[in-house]
């Protein structure tokens, strides 16, 4: 009979340390939105810096403070355009930086009416 496999024998290599620090991506910075400016044709283009470790952009806007229906769309350049929003309405914009090791905070809540 083999003798038994205990616990100590059975452990995996660990990974170098430089390895483990360099390698680990971490989740993105908060984005800082630059501008968000009602352009004609009922649109918004919302402008913002780019973030640390960032790989895409989640926008999410709504006509509601509390972003209760919000809607989502998502880039990976620091600009975007909104399109077919209602005439007169105001409407709240935040963005968030993402990656694989999850999302960023959202930005400040940013206010637009929409007059053109």
């Amino acid at each position: 009979a083999q003798p038994l496999q205990t616990p100590q024998n059975m452990i995996a290599p660990q990974p170098t340390a430089s390895a483990n620090t360099s390698a680990t991506l971490q989740k993105p910075a908060k984005v800082k939105v630059s501008s968000v400016k009602n352009v004609k044709g009922k649109k918004v283009t919302v402008t913002f810096k780019k973030a640390a470790n960032a790989a895409s952009y989640q926008i999410s806007y709504s006509l509601k403070k509390n972003f209760k229906g919000a809607k989502t769309v998502k880039t990976t350049k620091t600009s975007y355009t909104i399109t077919k929003l209602k005439k007169g309405k105001n409407y709240y914009i935040r963005v968030r930086a993402c990656n694989t090791a999850g999302k960023g905070a959202y930005s400040a809540v940013k206010k637009v009416k929409i007059k053109k």
